[in-house]
């Protein structure tokens, strides 16, 4: 097959001879030679040009193989939108060329990307290609109300569940408001995915303003479930690609009841802060309302449980936290009294064997006498397991005066937490990590009101072991990721690069179970020896990364059945050859 047509080449002479006659008066002398420069450029430019060749294919609905028209496929030397029977054609030059494929409506293969990406080997044979799109997932939603009014106004909040270090978090990713006839429409949804629904708490339009009289309104509820945040989650909205999900939501009109809540302690200066939550964490929509005849804070809520909370920022923090429920009648006598946040003592003890030089003297932030260094050589993050909006934190620590191996770490509000510890000394990591009798390294630290929790004792090691993952050669998933399959297009094997191998290495000695990440070594693609505590790991690799969720003890059993269980040993390196799960192994085992 012969190249598409480039740019023609062209011959200096003509265009010399015909600029230096454009030149000849004096007037125009500086004019010719600057253009004179310029069309050389242009000419030498197209000269040089590659040649091109056709890429032709197709674009097609995942679910139905049906041609999607208008859709943008785009490298970053040519573009084109299909035409009605879904068909292109690129002109690239040839070699390696990566290409998108997007549509409005329309996910690419990966969950909640826009469009597919595809790595494809342009020659003079290229072969037809089909690339595929999914249809993006919707929810469509009608609210009736109890009192025969129409739900318009209402505000929806879409919560999807989301993979955090290894445990599921619930992020808020959507808004949504009723229309005049209580509809509301979330479209293009990434999937698959799970979801909840919550409204917001709404007062009737019209509050009776005579003192004393009764308050109805809208709780605040969610969907699946029609009750609280927790019991949604518990059995959540399961979209599949391309579903176009319709659900009715009925919200029973309710009273709501007074209730005021006192703060004690609080200055000119220094005025706390004040925040009511429902029993799962979600803080209540509702201003508070400050009555300055009574000095209480005042808000209306219906029936449930919750908990009030009150802050005092500055260098001597101060907080302080009721937890109360409404039953059916008004509450006038909650009382907080912020108190001192105190502390929680953390020690960092080395027990450094393979390279004591380097202990805690090198800090992250500069290295030398430990001592001088704010900063220790650890960074701890915080991760709520009571609490499903909020995700992992990180805290800070700041050195105990007069201490090298002491600091103080100022706690989050009360709860249990899973703490994680990295160290950032070479080769080292977290042994043990303890407060008072609790180990931390399978048990929650609790924290209780004013930050009162045991004093943290960490022990680090220095003698990490070493997995290196090689991907086997003769993998089907691997000789289908080489050709850019395992992206949504149907090509020529072997007409892509090479994409990296993901692995995971699950601790199997520590509940909860810790998660690392690296890369396996693969065709074209090194990857480093991956640094791991001694001990025993699961080991999973797969054709692309995947959202582990270690807390599911049902999807852990399958996948252990399909990775191999290996021993770290200190200061040794263990080569592993990995056969990659493919998409739909790995899919089914979650």
């Amino acid at each position: 097959m012969r190249p598409a047509a480039s740019l023609t080449s062209c011959s200096r002479r003509p265009i010399l001879a015909g600029l230096e006659r454009l030149a000849s008066s004096a007037g125009r002398v500086a004019l010719a030679a600057g253009f004179i420069q310029l069309m050389l450029v242009a000419c030498c430019f197209a000269q040089d040009a590659p040649p091109t060749f056709p890429v032709d294919g197709i674009v097609e609905n995942s679910l139905t193989h049906q041609p999607i028209a208008r859709a943008l496929v785009e490298s970053s030397s040519d573009a084109v939108l299909t035409d009605n029977q879904g068909r292109f054609e690129l002109h690239l030059p040839s070699g390696f060329a990566r290409l998108n494929i997007r549509r409005p409506g329309y996910d690419g293969p990966e969950t909640g990307s826009r469009a597919t990406q595809v790595s494809i080997n342009v020659g003079a044979n290229t072969p037809p290609v089909t690339f595929f799109l999914t249809p993006a997932a919707s929810i469509t939603g009608h609210v009736t109300l109890s009192s025969g009014d129409e739900a318009e106004g209402l505000q929806f909040t879409l919560f999807s569940e989301q993979i955090e270090q290894g445990h599921p978090h619930w992020r808020s990713v959507s808004n949504a408001v009723t229309d005049n006839d209580g509809t509301f429409r979330l479209p293009v949804l990434a999937a698959p995915a799970s979801y909840i629904l919550c409204t917001e708490h709404s007062l009737d339009r019209e509050v009776a303003a005579a003192p004393g009289a009764p308050i109805f309104g809208f709780p605040a509820v969610c969907y699946p479930g029609g009750t609280d945040l927790n019991s949604a989650i518990a059995a959540p909205l399961a979209l599949t690609p391309g579903q176009q999900a319709q659900i009715e939501i009925s919200i029973a009109r309710q009273r709501f009841y007074p209730v005021s809540i006192s703060v004690a302690g609080g200055t000119a200066t220094r005025a706390p802060s004040l925040q009511v939550y429902d029993r799962s964490g979600r803080p209540s929509n509702f201003s508070l309302g400050f009555n300055s005849r009574s000095s209480t804070w005042e808000v209306a809520l219906p029936n449930g449980s919750y908990y009030a909370e009150s802050r005092v920022w500055g260098d001597a923090p101060l907080y302080a936290r009721v937890d109360f429920t409404v039953a059916g009648a008004p509450i006038s006598n909650l009382t907080l009294v912020p108190a001192p946040v105190a502390p929680i003592p953390v020690e960092i003890r080395e027990d450094f064997t393979a390279n004591p030089a380097s202990a805690l003297g090198n800090s992250p932030f500069g290295v030398g006498d430990h001592a001088l260094n704010e900063q220790p050589t650890i960074g701890i993050s915080l991760d709520p397991v009571d609490r499903p909006l909020d995700g992992p934190m990180g805290v800070n620590l700041r050195r105990e005066p007069g201490s090298t191996d002491k600091f103080l770490l100022d706690p989050p509000q009360q709860g249990a937490y899973l703490l994680d510890v990295q160290s950032f000394a070479p080769n080292s990591y977290a042994a043990s990590i303890y407060s008072g009798s609790t180990d931390l390294l399978r048990e929650a630290l609790v924290i209780g009101p004013g930050g009162n929790a045991q004093p943290i004792q960490i022990t680090l090691r220095n003698d990490t072991g070493f997995l290196e993952c090689t991907a086997k050669a003769d993998s089907e998933a691997m000789t289908e990721q080489a050709a850019g399959i395992e992206q949504g297009a149907e090509s020529d094997r072997g007409a892509a690069d090479a994409t990296p191998i993901p692995v995971y290495a699950i601790s199997s000695g520590t509940a909860p179970h810790r998660i690392y990440f690296s890369y396996a070594q693969a065709a074209g693609v090194p990857a480093p020896p991956l640094p791991l505590p001694p001990g025993n790991y699961l080991v999973l690799a797969f054709e692309k990364e995947h959202e582990i969720n270690i807390d599911d003890a049902d999807a852990m059993a399958r996948l252990a059945a399909q990775g191999q269980t290996v021993t770290i040993q200190p200061g040794a390196t263990l080569d592993l050859q990995v056969d990659p799960i493919r998409d739909s192994d790995g899919e089914s085992a979650q």
